[in-house]
């Protein structure tokens, strides 16, 4: 389990579903379907996010989803916990309008992670 991974919230622990190693390493080497930045207080991503989770169904019918929450990191630990907390929350936000558009907790693992060099956090969707 990643350092970031301890710092989720409860609330989204009980969404998040063990990840292989080699699928975070097949996750961390492929394009994301989506990645949501939140860079501003409300971030509509809800239709864009939709329209390519449709499209990806069309394509792949038995699609599972994985989902990454990333968090920028840098270097003091208290600055560090706020943004996994913040990155989190927005996380646990994408996974709710996933399942609103009818996408099964079945078909999504979650994990999170901290980077160097980011500006806000972001949500990686990736699709297989």
């Amino acid at each position: 389990m990643t350092k970031f991974s301890r710092f989720f919230s409860l609330s989204l622990l009980a969404f998040i579903l063990a990840v292989p190693a080699a699928l975070m390493a097949q996750t961390q080497g492929s394009q994301p379907l989506v990645v949501i930045r939140f860079n501003q207080p409300r971030v509509h991503f809800d239709q864009q996010l939709y329209g390519a989770i449709a499209k990806a169904l069309e394509i792949k019918p038995d699609l599972t989803l994985d989902v990454v929450s990333m968090a920028p990191s840098v270097g003091n630990v208290d600055t560090d916990k706020k943004w996994q907390a913040v990155a989190s929350r927005n996380t646990r936000s994408v996974i709710e309008a996933m399942k609103e558009m009818g996408v099964p907790m079945e078909r999504i693992s979650v994990t999170g992670q901290s980077q160097a060099g980011l500006r806000y956090d972001e949500t990686h969707v990736f699709v297989h």
